[in-house]
Parts: structure tokens; sequence; C-alpha cells
């Protein structure tokens, strides 16, 4: 009986070498982000690079600080310049007088030597000479000018300070041109001593045929408390500024008019209501205006001219 011979078929293996990578992710290596610590050689070098002295002619008494500031080339054109007069006064030495050379040498005498090391910058050093509180004032009076500048007839309510008090010289008008406003209210008491005129312009005339100069009182400026919402805060601060300023009508950028209804709570939140629907990028307005009337400070003197000559009774 026969045997037969079974053959066996083993799979083909793939070439590593011409096989794509399936690898979908690269894999990071921990060690990448590590930096490498300088040798003692590269230490060595740059104490040496910070450590090169480097010569400069300085004004006496100054500082290291201010001395930092002396660039290089003016160093250099100023040693150059130097040089130059040396030369020019070894060669005239003879016909210098010795008033001259007391001077030079007192210029001379006046500028001291520093080397670069000396001069390079102190961070501790630095900041121990800056006034912290100087530069911080400096930045809020910056910033004040900037919103002064931004917003010159806008003011806001002081913390600490009831508006009742702060405002209270104040009247608040829907418009201080059409609004009624008595003209003799809360007069000084010295504008009892001017007169009143029957005829104004005829006066009027009579005095400038006279070539005399009469100023009148003009009134304050204008100035608006404002913030963005329906609801509003930061216009006032407690309840009893909102009930004392409740007569007064509000209006906002975009030409809403509107009053004030009710306070909100003790913090100075306040509803008001307007003719339409405000956007979220307006804002409110409180108009507010002050008589200002100039002082009483004249001196009784009559000029009067006599055979073109001034004289003062």
């Amino acid at each position: 009986m026969g045997v037969d011979k079974v053959q066996v078929h083993r799979p083909d293996q793939a070439d590593i070498t011409k096989q794509e990578s399936l690898d979908a992710e690269n894999t990071p290596d921990p060690m990448d982000g590590e930096q490498t610590w300088p040798t003692n050689e590269e230490i060595e070098m740059a104490e040496k690079e910070s450590k090169m002295k480097k010569v400069k002619k300085v004004p006496k008494g100054w500082s290291d600080y201010q001395a930092a500031w002396i660039p290089d080339d003016d160093a250099e054109f100023q040693a150059d310049l130097e040089d130059s007069d040396d030369e020019e006064s070894n060669s005239n030495m003879d016909a210098m007088s010795e008033e001259k050379s007391e001077a030079s040498e007192q210029e001379d005498q006046e500028f001291d030597t520093v080397t670069e090391s000396e001069v390079a910058a102190n961070d501790e050093k630095y900041d121990q000479e800056m006034d912290i509180m100087a530069e911080r004032q400096e930045l809020e009076k910056l910033k004040a000018a900037k919103s002064d500048r931004m917003f010159p007839d806008e003011v806001d309510t002081p913390l600490d300070q009831p508006a009742r008090i702060r405002y209270e010289r104040y009247r608040g008008l829907e418009s201080f041109r059409t609004s009624p406003w008595d003209p003799k209210e809360n007069l000084p008491s010295d504008y009892a001593r001017i007169f009143q005129f029957e005829n104004f312009d005829r006066t009027k005339k009579r005095v400038l045929k006279e070539q005399e100069d009469v100023d009148g009182a003009r009134p304050g400026h204008p100035f608006k408390i404002y913030k963005k919402s329906a609801v509003i805060r930061f216009m006032f601060f407690n309840r009893e500024d909102i009930v004392y300023f409740k007569p007064c009508k509000l209006r906002t950028k975009m030409g809403r008019i509107g009053h004030i209804k009710e306070p909100l709570g003790t913090h100075g939140h306040i509803k008001c209501i307007f003719d339409g629907q405000l956007k979220s990028q307006d804002t409110i307005l409180l108009n507010l205006y002050k008589r200002v009337f100039p002082k009483w400070t004249y001196e009784d003197l009559v000029v009067s001219v006599v055979n073109n000559e001034e004289m003062e009774t």
C-alpha cells in the first residue's frame, strides 16, 4: 500500500522593510521636553563675558544708574574728542595761558571713569530706587486724564458722599434751553445792590457810546451721570438720593425719554420707565445745572479824562 505525500503550504511573511507603518499616532518621548543643563565650561564662559570691563568716562557725581544710560558710541566719540584736544593742547602748550590750563584741569577733574561691570544694571537696586507709589499715582492721573478727554461732560457719583449733598446746588432740567427757570431764584444778597433798568437796550446803547464795558453773568457748566441698563445702577448708591432726584426726567444718548419710577432695594438700584425699548449699548443720563454768579469784587473807582490827562477819584 502506497503512502501519499502531503504538501504543507506555509503562509507568506511580509517584508518589514517594505511594509507601511500602521501607527496612527506618534509615541511621545518624555525626555524631549527636558532642558540640558549647561556645562561648567559654558558657565565659566558666560561669567567671563558678563565681567568684561569697558572703561567709560562719565560726569563727576553721576550714579551707576545714570552712567548705564551713556551709549558706547557717545563714550568713544567723547574719547576721540579728548584725544584730539590733548594733541592740540600739547602742540600749543607754550601759547596757552595759565588760566586756560587751570580751567582744563578743572574740567578733567569733573569726570570720573567707571567700568562696564560697575555700570551694569542691578535689578534689586533698580527696584529700590523706584518709587512704586509715585508710579501708581502717575498711572491714576493718566487714567483720569484719558477719561476726562473721552467724556468731558460726564461725572460719576462719589461713593463716599450722598448725591443729594454733592449736587444740592444743582437743578435737574429736561432742557437747559427751554425749561423754565426763575432768573431771580436764589440770587446772592449782593445782587440786591444792582439797579434794574426800565429799558435795557436803550441803556446799553448809551453806555456803549460812553465806551464802558459791561460783563454779564453766564450760566454754569452742565454735566451728566449715566449707566447702561433698564434697571439702573451706579447712578446713586442709597435710597434717599433716588427719592430726592425722582422728580427729574431722564434721557439717553440715543434719544429716549424717561423718569424714575421707584427705588429697588437700599443700594441704589432704580426702576425707570422710558418711551421706548432701550438698547444694551445705550446710556442713561440725568442732566443737572448750577447757576454761577460773578463775585462782587468791584472797587468804587471813577475814571475821568480832563485835558487829555487821566485822573482817578
